[in-house]
């Protein structure tokens, strides 16, 4: 799609919803309108995230934003591998700033969820404008980005309640939970790039222990815990879920 026209109003907080859509659905011009003029805060606010698009057009009722890059094949693989490398690093500095109770880097780590995004949305837009000239299964691959963007978010989520209750204490058994849940996520990587049964056996293994020792945790930990193991509960889950489409992309 060459062109899209939109009219922006409502919260600045949701205007870069539909502009972040129409990113990913592969359109290389947006013309928004609107009527109030501080939509165009939220507007620059979400430029960050449209790799490739500039504002060139641009008044108190009107903006057009527009593509100036040209996409090449292999940027793709290229994003994918830095979505994988950027999503474990949020996964594994958070750790290490759990392990050394190093609790006020966490904000300065969340800033990683923020690049995963956009690495995220540019894969998204490949897929569309590329489709079946480079994906046998498009939907497929979007749906494998979309539980990694996810990822990245329970992560993020993981940090924000440790920076919310700044007294907490991360005890040994929770952070050992964590390390398993990065080894995981780890595998995850190896099985999309050298495709086994024998790696998807180990992913299971790990998956149920995680959420057999986290199950019996929710019983010992302390109440600012419970919130964290829940949510490596849910990461593991996830982290298995991605499985389904690496099985789909490569049968």
């Amino acid at each position: 799609v060459e062109s899209k026209t939109i009219n922006l109003s409502g919260p600045q907080n949701s205007i870069g919803r539909p502009l972040r859509a129409l990113y990913k659905k592969g359109v290389n011009e947006i013309i928004a309108h609107y009527e109030d003029p501080k939509i165009i805060t939220a507007i620059e606010n979400t430029l960050p995230y449209l790799i490739g698009f500039e504002i060139i057009e641009q008044d108190s009722k009107k903006c057009v934003l527009k593509n100036i890059a040209k996409v090449e094949e292999n940027e793709f693989d290229n994003a994918l591998r830095r979505l994988f490398l950027i999503t474990l690093s949020l996964a594994q500095d958070s750790y290490e700033a759990l392990e050394k109770k190093d609790y006020q880097s966490l904000q300065s780590i969340n800033i990683l969820e923020n690049t995963q995004n956009k690495i995220y949305m540019f894969c998204s837009r490949l897929i569309s404008i590329m489709g079946h000239k480079k994906f046998e299964s498009p939907a497929v691959m979007y749906l494998f980005l979309h539980e990694l963007e996810n990822l990245a978010d329970y992560y993020k989520y993981i940090n924000n309640h440790i920076i919310e209750n700044k007294k907490i204490s991360i005890t040994k058994p929770v952070i050992e939970l964590y390390k398993k849940n990065i080894e995981m996520l780890q595998a995850v990587q190896e099985m999309y790039y050298h495709y086994s049964p024998d790696i998807d056996e180990k992913i299971l293994k790990l998956k149920d222990e995680q959420i057999k020792t986290g199950t019996e945790l929710l019983e010992k930990v302390s109440n600012k815990e419970i919130k964290i193991v829940h949510l490596l509960i849910e990461i593991a889950s996830r982290t298995y879920d991605t499985t389904s489409a690496i099985h789909a992309l490569n049968n």
